[in-house]
Order: structure tokens, then sequence, then C-alpha cells
């Protein structure tokens, strides 16, 4: 897919979203959370996408932390490098922890979108959610390969 029309994809699929609130685990309109909010956005863009909270209930038989989070991408994702996104990227993030915890959609050269508790989808200035998260890594959507 042209870098163009996923900006374009990404940029109405958030403004369609912006505001559903924020729910831990959820997956849909009446509330989702960072990881559910990936997952739309990719699917958006043609990607057929691991849910990370799934997939780590089913290698491990629970849902807790995520501290496996990492693992799980490289497993199934191609990686991006965090000081060069594009268009459509997850960039990962420990924010308030110890591990990683956190993901957002890179919209353009300066924005991004997440799910973030107490606004729920939202748009954010990448250089300020970095600035507030530590970035643990990358991941590039493949279909923007």
């Amino acid at each position: 897919m042209d870098l163009f029309v996923a900006e374009e994809r990404l940029k109405a699929l958030t403004d369609e979203w912006l505001g559903t609130p924020f729910e831990i685990g959820g997956r849909g309109r009446e509330g989702l959370d960072c990881f559910g909010w990936w997952v739309e956005a990719w699917s958006a863009l043609g990607a057929a996408v691991p849910d990370p909270v799934a997939e780590f209930q089913r290698k491990s038989g629970r849902v807790d932390v995520l501290r496996d989070l990492i693992a799980i991408f490289e497993e199934s994702l191609p990686k991006a490098d965090p000081r060069e996104l594009q268009t459509g990227d997850a960039l990962v993030l420990e924010r308030y922890s110890e591990h990683a915890n956190h993901v957002a959609i890179i919209l353009d050269r300066w924005w991004s979108a997440h799910a973030v508790r107490g606004i729920g989808v939202a748009r954010v200035r990448t250089a300020n959610l970095v600035r507030y998260g530590r970035v643990w890594g990358a991941f590039r959507c493949p279909t923007l390969l």
C-alpha cells in the first residue's frame, strides 16, 4: 500500500474513533485499550494483526503485565527503526512502569494516535509521546513494506 493512501486512511480512522472510551482489554466502539486501537489501525491498512493480549494469554495461560510484549511483536512483525518512523508504524513504549505497556500508531511525520486511560482514542505529537515514555521498539505494518 502507498504511504500517502495509508496516511489518509489512518487519519480518517482516527477522526472516526476520536474520544472512544478507554477500556482495558476492549476491542470495539464501546471501548478499547491501546492494543485494541493498534489492531483497528492496522486492520484498516489490510494487515492481519496479532493481538498481543490474546497471544500472551495463549502462551502463558494468563494476562498480567505483558512483560513478554516485545518478544511477541518480534516473533510476528517486521522491525522498524524508532529514529526513522513512517506512517503506520507501531511505536511500543514503557509508560509509568518498568516494562513495555503502551503502543501508539504513527500517523505522519509529526503525529501519532493512541488510546489512553481517561481520554480514549486521541491524537498526540509523537515527540511528546516519546518524551513521557521510554521507547522499547517500533514495528512496521507488513502491508507498508
